[in-house]
């Protein structure tokens, strides 16, 4: 076979059969087709009449790309949708398409966007921007994560919703352009569930050029739950009086979907006996429990504390601290009665007994005590009190016990006041009382015996008597001796004017031109045995104008200040003084001497 030939029926057939693909149902046109010197019929495929605006549309980007082209008609712009052309400005507008380049007129669009430059049309839409920062921060939500695009991720949280983070829209002509937005929905309501949402901008400026932008928001679901973690091992194991601190106590909470976490304490429980009630637990004497902060130790025992902590997406978690107490302090010992007790020999010694308190509260631990009291042999004893609570802490008292021989040695008995009392005649007598003192019996009661009647001068006797439980006495003795108060000169006391020179024996003389003022010096006086006495001091008739402030002027005359002094035993004494005084201004004569009085 000549392989040529096969070659053009192979091309032949191929033809044949793609136009056959393509022909449909109307009426066929066949067409000739020569190859290497062979002519073939084939049918055509079936081509749509061009319609009036493509015709157009081609020949004006025909044209706008090759002014040699046919120029466009009034009609060729109108049948394209092209606007703002008229029969006065066609010529125009064909120049302006015809100075386009090649890529400003590929498309119909293009060139209407030149003709409306031409025209002076506003055909730029607004251009839209939303907020791209790396990263948001929403006052109602955590961080928001943004890769720099329109994509947003944040977390689903409880009673939160979706913000938008910022859209604006500049127009070349109109400035800022109000932007529209197309919420997607669900994204608005609290709480929205997860998923991916697109949110639709759209601005539109004064001339109807419109832009679009999308933004597209991920709720992402929070499936993680806070932790909670402490500084200190747990379980603590502490002991009854260590002392703690408050960060000790302190959780720390983190979840990693969270901005903030919280974690609080919510309850304690406590394993010992004798339960305390939550509401009266006191946390502060817990962390100290030693004075001046705490009371005593903590009580032994398990004590857990425990915690919540929540997430933003409302995720609880629940913790427990506990703390181990561990008994350290040993038991406190407190005797009933007296630590040292002192007894006679053939008393009875009766066991007073103890309490104890082990962590400030009353308990009956194991105790022992050491030591007797034999109450028939004079001594000094010695009992020993041990007491040992369940954790082995131990704590010792102890009580001294004496015994003594029989009592044999009567009270001290003591007289307040003088023992020997001086009254004056129809005088009041005021008891001035006794204490007696026993080594065994402690204070004992003094009984008085006698009388006193100050009616009647003379001496009385008053006994004073003291007795303990054994029958030992004391005896004192007071006396009371009522006298007279008759003047007596020779029993009372020697008073002496003080400010005499020898010889004045109680005369002074003053005269008026001197000048001088009067100042009495006073007297002192002593009683027969040489004793102190007090004086007292009185003036006379006439002493008024000589000493009183703003009394008359003084007069001329002879002044008497008197003296007067009691001892104890009420023998009284007076003396004189006597006081010249001369209103000459000159003095006759020698002094006056006059010899002080004594009565």
């Amino acid at each position: 076979m000549n392989l040529k030939l096969l070659f053009h029926v192979l091309a032949l057939l191929l033809a044949l059969g793609n136009n056959l693909n393509a022909v449909d149902k109307k009426s066929t046109t066949w067409v000739p087709i020569t190859s290497t010197g062979v002519t073939f019929f084939i049918p055509s495929m079936h081509i749509s009449t061009p319609t009036d605006v493509q015709v157009a549309i081609d020949k004006i980007t025909a044209y706008a790309q090759n002014p040699n082209k046919p120029t466009p008609t009034l009609q060729d712009y109108q049948d394209a949708g092209i606007t703002g052309v008229d029969a006065e400005n066609l010529n125009h507008i064909n120049e302006v398409v015809g100075d386009l380049i090649d890529e400003k007129v590929n498309t119909i669009a293009k060139i209407q966007n030149a003709i409306n430059d031409y025209l002076g049309m506003d055909t730029t839409p607004p251009v839209i921007t939303l907020k791209k920062a790396s990263t948001y921060i929403d006052s109602q939500y955590k961080t928001i994560e943004t890769d720099g695009t329109d994509h947003i991720r944040l977390w689903q949280w409880n009673g939160t919703y979706y913000r938008e983070t910022g859209v604006t829209a500049i127009d070349e002509v109109d400035g800022v352009v109000p932007v529209t937005i197309t919420w997607p929905k669900g994204l608005q309501s609290h709480h929205p569930s997860p998923g991916v949402y697109t949110i639709g901008f759209t601005a539109v400026d004064k001339a109807g050029n419109k832009s679009t932008a999308t933004r597209t928001v991920t709720i992402l679901e929070d499936t993680t739950y806070p932790v909670i973690s402490f500084s200190k091992p747990n379980p603590m194991i502490i002991t009854d009086v260590e002392i703690l601190d408050k960060k000790d106590f302190v959780p720390h909470a983190a979840d990693e979907n969270s901005a903030e976490d919280t974690a609080f304490l919510r309850d304690i429980t406590v394993d010992f006996s004798n339960k305390p009630s939550i509401l009266f637990f006191n946390f502060d004497e817990f962390i100290n429990p030693l004075p001046p902060h705490g009371i005593g130790p903590r009580h032994p025992g398990t004590y857990t504390f425990k915690y919540r902590a929540f997430d933003n997406a409302g995720h609880k978690t629940i913790a427990k601290f506990i703390v181990i107490v561990k008994d350290t302090s040993a038991p406190t010992i407190f005797l009933k009665g007296k630590k040292l007790i002192t007894l006679e020999m053939g008393d009875t010694y009766v066991e007073p007994g103890v309490t104890i308190h082990d962590n400030d509260k009353k308990v009956t631990p194991t105790l022992t005590t050491s030591g007797n009291v034999n109450t028939s042999k004079a001594g000094t004893y010695t009992i020993i009190y041990t007491a040992t609570d369940k954790a082995g802490n131990k704590a010792t008292a102890t009580r001294t016990v004496t015994i003594l021989p029989p009592d044999r040695t009567p009270p001290v008995l003591t007289l307040k006041g003088a023992l020997e009392v001086y009254l004056p005649h129809n005088s009041t007598y005021k008891e001035p009382g006794a204490s007696a003192v026993d080594a065994k019996d402690g204070a004992v009661s003094v009984k008085i015996t006698g009388s006193v009647n100050t009616s009647i001068v003379g001496t009385y006797t008053l006994i004073y008597t003291a007795i303990d439980k054994a029958g030992n006495s004391t005896h004192k003795i007071r006396r009371v001796r009522v006298v007279s108060t008759a003047h007596n000169r020779r029993k009372g006391p020697i008073i002496t004017i003080k400010g005499l020179s020898p010889g004045d024996a109680g005369t002074l003389h003053i005269t008026e031109h001197s000048g001088r003022n009067y100042v009495d010096k006073g007297a002192t006086a002593v009683d027969r045995d040489g004793n102190p006495v007090s004086v007292t001091t009185t003036y006379g008739t006439l002493t008024k104008y000589l000493f009183e402030p703003g009394a008359p002027k003084r007069k001329q005359g002879i002044y008497v200040i008197i003296y007067t002094a009691v001892d104890s035993k009420y023998n009284v004494s007076k003396t004189y003084r006597l006081v010249y005084v001369n209103l000459a201004w000159w003095y006759p004569g020698p002094y006056y001497h006059d010899t002080a009085r004594e009565h």
